[in-house]
């Protein structure tokens, strides 16, 4: 067991219309504002191999969970199609936890037969897919619980506390700048 254990903060699904599934979610679910990163592009790794991905990533609050909204624009393989296929969205994909000892939960599950499906850097903070698919229906993506993160994702959650519906769709440099500042 890691230091995170049931305690997702995230849901996270892939999309194949972003501009839609941000709308569905602030006018039917009432969450937002979401946070919208275009054309996204990260070196990662990918079943032990380099690789990249471009995705559009937009970031929300509905109540206390975290959402997380992904649309793929690349063609080589990733994470997000390995159970997702273009064109098949939209569909539940991941649940997110932070880990305080981010590379004892990685080994916790490695340990118990899981594969890291993929593995990356966003800003300064590691994240790793875990292949737990077969196990419990999803992937499981780990975030190292650093400051950094951790001062985004309240950041995030701040913004829909009382939010009064206004401007529901904000670039991700507003954020990012935010924690630059």
């Amino acid at each position: 067991m890691f230091d995170g254990a049931g305690k997702i903060f995230q849901n996270a699904y892939i999309v194949d219309d972003i501009d839609a599934m941000m709308d569905h979610w602030v006018k039917l679910e009432g969450a937002g504002p979401f946070f919208l990163h275009r054309n996204l592009q990260l070196d990662i790794e990918y079943r032990g191999q380099p690789s990249s991905i471009d995705i559009d990533l937009a970031i929300g609050q509905a109540g206390p969970v975290h959402i997380e909204l992904i649309q793929v624009h690349c063609d080589n393989p990733t994470v997000y199609t390995d159970t997702v296929p273009k064109g098949s969205g939209p569909r539940f994909h991941h649940n997110g936890y932070l880990a305080r000892d981010f590379d004892a939960a990685v080994a916790a599950y490695e340990g118990a037969g899981y594969e890291i499906a993929m593995k990356g850097v966003f800003g300064d903070t590691p994240f790793v897919y875990v292949d737990t698919f077969d196990a419990v229906g999803c992937f499981t993506e780990f975030h190292e619980d650093t400051a950094e993160i951790r001062a985004m994702f309240k950041y995030i959650a701040d913004a829909s506390t009382g939010w009064d519906g206004s401007r529901p769709i904000r670039p991700m440099s507003e954020l990012l700048q935010w924690m630059n500042d």
